[in-house]
């Protein structure tokens, strides 16, 4: 089969991948205050989120803006001359104008089958989660065994969130400002686990090496239970060090350093915090 992946850009997927696992991002949009719109997919297998974030922080009445049902189509439209099947790659959860807006799309387009797959993870975990889609895809001879296939990525997906803060709620990340009666300088460290689509908080801690060896602990226990084989990960700069040497210490897998994350924006407030997912 002749397949082209579509997704938004809220998946965090290296930019490298796309023409490898031919692979099409429809991205979002930014009006700033004088009316003027910015795309973030400047061309097929382009995408410029780094722009629209330079001016959305200069811009404080900018509005952002997610694929529209014709941007859908268009794109379907355009990859039916090259491709004999379309899949779709969404969250009903986590951006769920984005979903419906795909599923519109399909109906009126005819010439093309698409079958639109639903992620129930987000951002860095949804992004691992194609990646490995992606590579099953170039050798699958039917279209239900891609669908089998990521809801066993979906099952085997394990992320670990290292943070300061203890805010996260139970459909995703959320952005946050702290109490203004919290005076205390010992704000724990807190490691979440993501589940079944939540970030359960696993163990806090006033001492990151405690969390430390309770991650490697919990990594080399999935590595050896699950038969891992890779393990993408992201993390600040002031935690660069401490993940790497964790990540060093499981010797039977493919590692690899993903771009920033948007958990980071999530998660960014007034205040600093560290993050680390793996």
């Amino acid at each position: 089969m002749d397949i082209a992946i579509v997704t938004d850009t809220s998946r965090a997927l290296p930019p490298n991948l796309y023409k490898l696992y031919n692979i099409y991002p429809l991205g979002y949009y930014l009006e700033d205050y004088k009316g003027k719109i910015f795309e973030e997919r400047v061309s097929a297998q382009e995408v410029q989120t780094e722009k629209l974030l330079t001016i959305a922080e200069k811009d404080k009445n900018a509005q952002f803006y997610s694929p529209t049902v014709k941007d859908f189509v268009e794109l379907y439209t355009f990859l039916e001359e090259e491709f004999d099947h379309i899949i779709s790659f969404h969250s009903s959860l986590f951006t769920p104008i984005v979903f419906e807006n795909a599923i519109l799309a399909k109906k009126v387009v005819s010439d093309i089958t698409v079958d639109i797959l639903d992620t129930y993870s987000f951002e860095s975990s949804s992004g691992l989660i194609l990646n490995q889609l992606a590579k099953k895809i170039q050798d699958a001879e039917s279209i239900n065994e891609i669908r089998k296939e990521s809801f066993s990525l979906h099952a085997r997906t394990h992320s670990q969130l290292l943070t300061k803060n203890d805010q996260l709620n139970k459909i995703g990340l959320r952005r946050v400002t702290f109490l203004s009666n919290i005076k205390s300088a010992f704000v724990p460290w807190n490691l979440y686990l993501f589940k079944q689509s939540n970030w359960d908080l696993a163990k806090n801690s006033r001492s990151m090496k405690s969390l430390q060896s309770e991650m490697e602990t919990r990594l080399i226990s999935l590595e050896k239970s699950k038969d891992l084989k890779f393990c993408y990960y992201s993390s600040s700069k002031k935690l660069n060090k401490e993940v790497e040497g964790l990540l060093e210490k499981l010797d039977n897998l493919y590692v690899e350093k993903t771009p920033q994350s948007l958990v980071s924006y999530f998660l960014t407030s007034e205040y600093s915090m560290n993050i680390s997912v793996l």
